[in-house]
């Protein structure tokens, strides 16, 4: 998994670099869909949300209370007190899929808006476990799984990495480059990660792939240097602060050649890119041949839909934009 020679993704490269659907490309070899979903009818917004689900708990609260007194002083009040504590479970479950079913509906405009075809996602979690050394993982989207395969490490939580990707769509289109391009993405609630009321919003997590015009000849690994890493070495390369932000590690077979690949293909330009990235995005990358990997993550400071909604496809601009320009430096 963790070599040059992955066969999900050079399965990929032997169909030129992936499935084709028209003008859509895939970096696993996988079919594009072709078949347009209908985007499902709203839900309430954001705060509202948040307002009657804050008032469903109490009110579950108190009907649990209710329900514990009644079993023990008043008998007859078990039943009704039963029916107001699963009627309030019942709303907070209507909340959690109404807000699933909104952020769907913005992934759906998303592809609508920018001109891609897209896949909608079941939500699942990724469990990362070591067998033998190597990282494992549990996912509940089989559609998934070639991408597993192929790059876990921009996928699941490690040191440097503590942030899971939330998996709930996938997109395959040209971004306004020209470029054809896969991009995964999720989004989640900030709070629940940061804390930080200064970094309250909606965070949204994406991962792009492409394919550069010729074959490095390696697989490098160019991910954030872990807090209490900074004294591990992988391949140094001639910037201070570049082997202070990154870790790069290679193949395990032909170790001098594969450094020597990746010193050539992190030209100034490109280690400049990949440090700008990082400075917005928290961007790490993997290089395996022909294809590049760029992950990165962006705060919408908003939990309203409508904000949501106006500046998602902005931020999806600028993210591929940003992604794909170093192009022409590592070619």
């Amino acid at each position: 998994m963790f070599g040059h020679g992955n066969p999900q993704i050079h399965e990929g490269e032997r169909q030129m670099s992936g499935a084709v659907s028209g003008m859509d490309w895939d970096p696993f070899g996988r079919c594009v869909p072709d078949t347009p979903e209908s985007v499902p009818p709203g839900a309430p917004n954001a705060p509202t949300r948040r307002y009657i689900g804050r008032v469903a708990m109490i009110m579950a609260l108190i009907g649990l209370v209710a329900l514990a007194v009644s079993a023990l002083v008043w008998p007859p009040m078990i039943l009704p007190s039963g029916v107001w504590t699963a009627s309030a479970f019942g709303i907070v479950i209507w909340l959690d899929h109404r807000t699933m079913t909104q952020s769907r509906s913005r992934f759906q405009i998303l592809a609508r808006h920018m001109g891609f075809r897209h896949e909608l996602l079941d939500m699942h979690r990724v469990r990362r476990t070591e067998k033998s050394g190597n990282l494992a993982w549990e996912s509940f989207d089989p559609r998934l799984e070639q991408v597993f395969q192929a790059i876990p490490q921009l996928l699941l939580p490690r040191p440097g990495q503590l942030i899971p990707m939330e998996l709930q769509a996938q997109f395959w289109g040209r971004c306004k480059s020209g470029v054809p391009v896969w991009l995964l993405m999720g989004e989640m609630d900030s709070a629940a990660i940061a804390g930080d009321a200064g970094r309250e919003g909606t965070l949204i997590t994406m991962l792009a792939g492409y394919r550069l015009d010729r074959d490095t000849g390696m697989r490098a690994h160019i991910l954030a240097k872990a807090p209490l890493g900074a004294g591990r070495r992988g391949v140094q390369t001639e910037s201070i602060q570049f082997n202070r932000t990154f870790t790069i590690s290679t193949a395990s077979t032909d170790a001098p050649d594969q450094d020597l690949k990746v010193r050539q293909a992190l030209t100034p330009a490109t280690q400049v890119a990949f440090l700008d990235l990082w400075a917005q995005y928290k961007s790490q990358f993997i290089i395996d041949g022909r294809l590049c990997f760029v992950r990165g993550d962006v705060l919408i400071p908003s939990r309203d839909d409508h904000d949501i909604a106006t500046e998602l496809t902005k931020a999806v601009d600028a993210f591929l934009a940003a992604a794909t320009r170093f192009k022409r430096y590592v070619e």
